[in-house]
């Protein structure tokens, strides 16, 4: 009985973190954080289509003199993700993925 109980438990589990990372809401992607936390920033122009991010980084994204900071923090099966989904509604980015990097240093 108690294997039974902690099978189902852990079936559990993995199923709310599975879904949590097919559902793509911006908690799946990171965290919004204080600007002046950030390791770079990067400069959104009409032209940008991707840009590069490292799991565990922290980047202030700017464009239109709009700019808003974001915590990267991925799950291991998430490594690109359309970057208007953890933009604020006031800015609209539209056509630009987020390729994000495993880290060596940073596991979550």
């Amino acid at each position: 009985m108690k294997t039974q109980t902690t099978v189902l438990l852990l079936a559990t589990i993995f199923a709310t973190a599975a879904n949590a990372a097919s559902r793509g809401d911006a908690a799946t992607y990171g965290q919004p954080v204080s600007s002046n936390s950030a390791d770079r920033v990067i400069e959104l122009t009409p032209q940008t289509r991707f840009v590069n991010v490292t799991n565990g980084e922290t980047v202030t994204f700017e464009k239109g003199g709009q700019r808003f900071t974001w915590h990267v923090d991925t799950y291991n099966n998430v490594a690109e993700f359309a970057l208007a989904k953890i933009s604020p509604d006031t800015m609209k980015i539209n056509g630009v993925e987020v390729y994000v990097a495993p880290s060596e240093y940073y596991r979550p």
